[in-house]
């Protein structure tokens, strides 16, 4: 991956993990190390439990809070990227945005409309928090992985408490 690639990773990932410390959920780690599936990633606990809970039929207040939440994590990376770069791999968001569209379709009658609300939200958390994206995507390009208190620490040196 050039170093290009490298940082844009490094902003989208930023993106997803503030937007974990901005909702107040914990993560187990963010890394721009990539695989055969992915750039970088995000692992959480509570992402695939949404899907599956959908898929079961739960539409608890619980589980639509989670939806919320998943929703917004899903395009913090792009919306990310996209403040840095300009614009967002396409490629590299298609299953953050496929997560997004799939959970909004259980959740609105309006799915298209209520994604585009969510990226206006999205927008607006990520443009609040810049500079603590910039310094988790410089921790990234030194560190390559970052634990949830790493993150804390980060934000804490922010200004940002959880």
């Amino acid at each position: 991956m050039s170093m290009n690639e490298l940082t844009n990773t490094a902003y989208h990932e930023a993106g997803h993990a503030v937007m974990h410390i901005v909702r107040s959920i914990p993560i187990d780690y963010v890394t721009i190390v990539p695989n055969d599936d992915y750039k970088g990633a995000v692992r959480w606990n509570h992402g695939p439990s949404v899907m599956l809970n959908m898929n079961m039929g739960n539409n608890s207040r619980e589980i639509r809070s989670l939806a919320i939440d998943a929703i917004l994590i899903s395009l913090a990376g792009p919306v990310a990227e996209e403040k840095f770069a300009g614009l967002y791999d396409k490629n590299g968001s298609a299953d953050d945005l496929f997560h997004a569209d799939e959970i909004a379709m259980h959740y609105s009658r309006n799915p298209e409309k209520y994604i585009k609300a969510k990226f206006a939200e999205t927008r607006k958390v990520i443009s609040r928090n810049w500079r603590l994206v910039g310094r988790v995507a410089e921790a990234l390009l030194e560190h390559k992985t970052l634990d949830h208190d790493t993150l804390l620490e980060i934000a804490e040196t922010e200004g940002i408490m959880q």
